[in-house]
């Protein structure tokens, strides 16, 4: 259920376990084993723990895109449900790293798009809760080096909550209220974001190439439900990202 760079939740869905299947609550209980599967949700959810890394009946993948379905060229808001605003500015699906293996890209030169900006974000009618997992992979390869999110999430009202961005060679995090510089990033390079999101206890752990980073952070404001998830820059900040 992964490739090279490390597990995929897209196509770990398709090992969760059938109505009916012998390996339902049929695993061995392991003390200390975290109370998650690989997707987040409780373990057990029955009357033990199942055979395999998800646990039958728990939530599913809300989405997944790998984008290498689409045309290359300018993305159109609403595709595939993606929200996309681009004024006087550009989002694009390119072939980077390849043809057969392509990203979005953002690229940020002006102005435009109001506080929401250069903005490819995901909104969800109905806010995701519990423990969430969000994952993407982000490249900067540009020398203007401006402040992107990525990502950053919000609550219903429109409030950041949890904040990730690369910015001038630094990797930032919010840990509460306080914007701490967690790294560095290279230009050129790919990292894995991973965002474990817990709605109910209000705090995150955050992995960059399945390395933890942050353990139980603190949101920037309360959070019950994520209602949207942006890879986004605006303002005075300038650049491009690949997603």
């Amino acid at each position: 259920y992964g490739d090279e760079n490390g597990p995929r939740l897209g196509t770990a869905a398709n090992f969760g376990l059938q109505s009916g299947s012998p390996f339902v609550n049929a695993g061995a209980t392991v003390s200390g084993n975290g109370g998650l599967d690989f997707a987040g949700a409780p373990v057990p959810l029955g009357s033990g723990p199942e055979i395999g890394a998800l646990e039958h009946g728990a939530p599913g993948i809300a989405f997944s895109d790998n984008f290498d379905g689409l045309p290359t060229g300018a993305l159109a808001d609403g595709t595939d449900g993606w929200r996309v605003i681009s004024t006087n500015n550009d989002i694009s699906v390119v072939a980077t790293p390849s043809a057969t293996d392509k990203s979005v890209r953002l690229t940020r030169t002006t102005d435009g798009g109001g506080t929401d900006g250069t903005n490819l974000a995901r909104l969800f009618s109905t806010p995701l809760q519990g423990v969430v997992t969000i994952e993407a992979q982000v490249m900067r390869n540009d020398t203007q080096a401006g402040w992107f999110g990525l990502p950053y999430l919000y609550n219903a009202g429109g409030t950041q909550a949890v904040s990730v961005a690369f910015a001038r060679g630094q990797i930032h995090a919010y840990e509460g209220t306080t914007d701490t510089v967690i790294g560095t990033y290279t230009n050129g390079k790919w990292y894995r974001i991973t965002l474990t999101v817990d709605t109910v206890n209000q705090r995150f752990d955050l992995d960059i190439d399945g390395q933890r980073i942050l353990t139980d952070a603190t949101f920037r404001t309360s959070m019950p439900g994520i209602a949207k998830i942006a890879w986004y820059s605006n303002g005075g900040e300038r650049g491009s990202v690949y997603v």
